[in-house]
This record gives structure tokens, sequence and C-alpha cells, in this order.
């Protein structure tokens, strides 16, 4: 299965590790890079099924339960639509998820 990012999601990711490498070890960072490809890896190959954000987006959460992922699922491709600090107020992730690429 292909796994793809939206330039949201890289953008957000980048954002956020900026924001935690002022505050966590190389060694969190590095946990929070292992978890993700973990998920990734998990729901590629069908071993998870996480909680839904709405009816076809899904998210998990990573970096030590700080960092909620959000992607969906099509046949052939996981598409990461965007990382979300679970800090940030919730009200502003609505504005900017949605499912283009």
């Amino acid at each position: 299965m292909r796994i793809a990012f939206r330039e949201q999601a890289l953008f957000s990711l980048k954002e956020i590790r900026t924001y935690l490498a002022l505050r966590w070890t190389r060694k969190e960072l590095e946990t929070l890079k292992r978890e993700i490809n973990q998920e990734l890896g998990n729901i590629s190959s069908g071993l998870v099924k996480h909680q839904k954000y709405s009816d076809e987006i899904y998210f998990a959460l990573v970096g030590k339960n700080n960092v909620k992922m959000f992607y969906t699922i099509s046949e052939d491709e996981i598409l990461v639509l965007d990382f979300f600090s679970v800090r940030k107020d919730p009200e502003s992730l609505k504005l900017r998820l949605n499912t283009e690429k």
C-alpha cells in the first residue's frame, strides 16, 4: 500500500518538530518519528483501525500522545492529511482539514 503525505501534513509536522525540539530531547524526537512510521506500517498491514474523526478520516495519537495524525485510506493508498498538536485549540483544526491533496 502506498503512503502519501499532503503538503499541509508535511508543513504541520515540521512546525511541530520545531516546537518540540525546544522542549524535548533528541531521543524523544526520534521516538515521534518511529511512532509515526510504526503507525503507518500498522495501518498499511491492516493490523489496526483507529478512531474516526469524520466519515472517511481517521486519527492516531503519536509522539507520546502529544500529536494527532489524521489520514484517509483508499484501496491502494494511505493519505496523511495533517498532524495536529493536542495542545492547540481543536477549533483551529476544522478550518484546515480537508481531503484534497
